[in-house]
């Protein structure tokens, strides 16, 4: 998976969720790679992993977007997704979870971003009366931290497998 932002400066960043770890050898804990194109030619600028909270089958950067100096990268093993800004170097600054999740959710599974807002989905959460019919969290800047400020899922839904989250898309 790989994602272009065309802001001032020309980036890009690709997923790798199959990579091994570096720190342990964790089988598919994964990692994200941001490029930047230079003088015609995309350069690799670094490699981008969950650091001390990597964790095997994580498959980080299964899913990954980016806006500016900004980069979310989705975990949907960890149920997690990981914010990183660019200053100076690409730095963690927070971890996404969700608020009224489960475990095999698969929070992460798909991530996008645009400018104050970020939107995660976790496509296996269940339903009231649907088992995986999944669901959509958005965060926002609240202070210095992302917040989740919604949780959206189709509440009707009573077919299993409708996996609403599965792919999503935010726009500026």
């Amino acid at each position: 998976t790989a994602r272009y932002s065309s802001r001032k400066r020309r980036l890009m960043i690709v997923g790798a969720p199959g990579h091994d770890s570096d720190l342990g050898g964790k089988p598919d804990a994964g990692a994200a790679y941001v490029f930047e194109r230079v003088a015609g030619a995309w350069v690799e600028r670094q490699e981008l992993t969950a650091g001390a909270g990597e964790a095997a089958n994580a498959f980080f950067g299964d899913s990954v977007a980016i806006d500016g100096n900004r980069a979310v990268v989705g975990a949907y093993g960890a149920e997690a997704a990981y914010v990183f800004d660019l200053s100076g170097a690409w730095t963690l600054s927070q971890t996404l979870t969700a608020t009224g999740g489960a475990g095999g959710d698969r929070f992460g599974c798909s991530v996008s971003v645009a400018h104050d807002t970020i939107a995660v989905g976790a496509s296996y959460a269940d339903a009231p009366a649907a088992a995986d019919a999944g669901a959509l969290y958005v965060f926002q800047p609240v202070g210095s931290f992302w917040a989740q400020v919604a949780r959206y899922q189709d509440t009707a839904a009573t077919a299993a497998n409708e996996h609403l989250g599965a792919s999503v898309a935010a726009g500026a």
